[in-house]
């Protein structure tokens, strides 16, 4: 019995960014590998990730994982910006950029490719 099948996998390593497409991925407790394991703060929500809710922009910036996937740490993590720019995604040119058009101030937060919790970030690091 056919239940249905994947047309496209697709894992978000920035949370709020635009995805990559990918042909294959480790499966891991939380999902797939570094799925939403990279995300930006936002300073003026104490324990609150910036997201499309605060910055519909967020979602034109393109994230990837450049790199093989390893269990001890990840691949560079790179973004694309909606001007077509790339840069690693704690680039300062590149938090400055989106602090400015979501006028916010950010700080950045990696979990561990064995553990990307799956509830709230103000349980996990206050």
């Amino acid at each position: 019995m056919l239940i249905g099948y994947m047309k496209k996998i697709v894992r978000h390593p920035v949370k709020s960014f635009y995805g990559e497409s990918v042909q294959k991925s480790k499966i891991m407790e939380y999902g797939l590998y570094g799925d939403r394991s990279h995300a930006y703060l936002d300073e003026k929500r104490k324990g609150e990730f910036l997201t499309i809710t605060q910055f519909p922009e967020m979602v034109r910036y393109k994230a990837r994982f450049a790199g093989e996937e390893f269990m001890d740490e990840y691949p560079k993590v790179e973004i694309m910006t909606p001007e077509g720019k790339v840069a690693d995604w704690k680039d300062e040119e590149i938090i400055k950029e989106i602090e400015n058009k979501s006028k916010r101030k950010i700080s950045t937060i990696e979990y561990s490719p064995s553990h990307v919790p799956l509830g709230s970030i103000a349980e996990e690091h206050i």
